[in-house]
């Protein structure tokens, strides 16, 4: 009796211990991923939001065990990507890369949308970002940024400037019009090749444009670099001043970082977040980045959190003070 006791206790005690090993969360966070994750980009295949996340999904074959799959979801100005993630179950299989760009600080201001996807998502890891730079044509006679506003203030109405319209390249020419005083006239343009097309041909005064897009042309004449939107000057463009040196205070840039629908776990987040962090590490993927002329500039879920809701806050400010808030 004593002996069919004990092991009836032994096997109630095996039962519990079963029980509170599957449900402990650590070994919960290991079971994942026990599938392919989507990493969902907002624009079509060949942008660079596009080639970045296919280098991640690239190298992320040597920290984590499923693959990657990247699936474009192109539309609404990046809003169709987002939608799609934050109504996706919030279970680690479906992730954005490209958050943190004008779709996700800038167009909740603008446009009154489904979801705002700063409210709607959680950060996972800042991959990289572009600051903007503004380039002029290659003979053009501004040589340096004060040139423009002094020109503009002088002819009212006469410095256009290209951009994609929401985004934050059309935020900084016009933060640095609010900082100078001035006005300028905006040219919308479908991206940041056609902006550049526009530059050189003459058919607008600038252009606001990111590093990797502005520096072959810059070496090449075609085109003169102003300032860049960045805290300190940029490898890729060394000899080019920051707007900062320039006496304008503007910090603005292209965010590009990993986030997940918002009830999804924390212990998936950490996995995502470590795992990645690797892959960013990663000599394959550092030398990608390298030949983009994309910087990688790492902060971790609550840095990037942190971030995303300071230039959402900046963002909101000048889209105000322009008077096109969302009514």
């Amino acid at each position: 009796m004593r002996k069919r006791f004990r092991i009836l206790a032994l096997g109630v005690l095996i039962g519990f211990l079963t029980l509170g090993l599957s449900f402990h969360p650590a070994l919960g966070a290991a079971k994942y991923p026990a599938k392919p994750i989507e990493m969902v980009v907002g624009y079509g295949a060949g942008s660079v939001t596009d080639i970045v996340a296919r280098a991640l999904a690239n190298s992320a074959r040597k920290y984590i065990d499923q693959p990657v799959v990247v699936m474009n979801k192109a539309g609404g100005g990046g809003q169709v990507g987002n939608e799609y993630v934050i109504n996706a179950k919030p279970d680690g299989y479906t992730v954005i890369f490209g958050y943190g760009s004008g779709e996700t600080i800038i167009a909740p201001h603008m446009l009154k949308l489904a979801h705002n996807p700063v409210e709607a998502m959680k950060t996972v890891i800042l991959v990289t970002e572009s600051p903007m730079v503004i380039a002029v044509k290659g003979d053009s006679p501004f040589k340096k940024v004060k040139d423009v506003i002094e020109y503009a203030k002088q002819n009212p109405g006469k410095v256009s400037f290209g951009a994609s319209p929401g985004g934050i390249t059309y935020t900084t020419p016009e933060l640095l019009a609010m900082k100078g005083g001035v006005k300028f006239t905006f040219v919308p343009t479908t991206g940041t090749g056609a902006t550049l097309t526009n530059v050189m041909g003459g058919h607008v005064s600038m252009g606001s444009l990111t590093p990797s897009v502005a520096a072959g042309p810059m070496k090449s004449g075609k085109i003169r670099v102003l300032a860049i939107a960045s805290e300190t000057r940029n490898k890729v463009l060394p000899d080019v001043p920051t707007f900062r040196e320039e006496g304008y205070d503007i910090v603005m840039a292209a965010i590009k970082g990993i986030a997940v629908p918002k009830e999804t776990p924390e212990e998936v987040i950490h996995y995502l977040h470590d795992a990645f962090k690797k892959v960013i590490e990663d000599p394959e993927f550092v030398g990608i980045m390298d030949k983009l002329g994309e910087p990688i500039t790492y902060k971790d879920s609550k840095e990037f959190e942190i971030y995303i809701q300071k230039m959402y806050k900046v963002c909101g400010e000048i889209i105000e003070a322009l008077g096109q808030k969302a009514k």
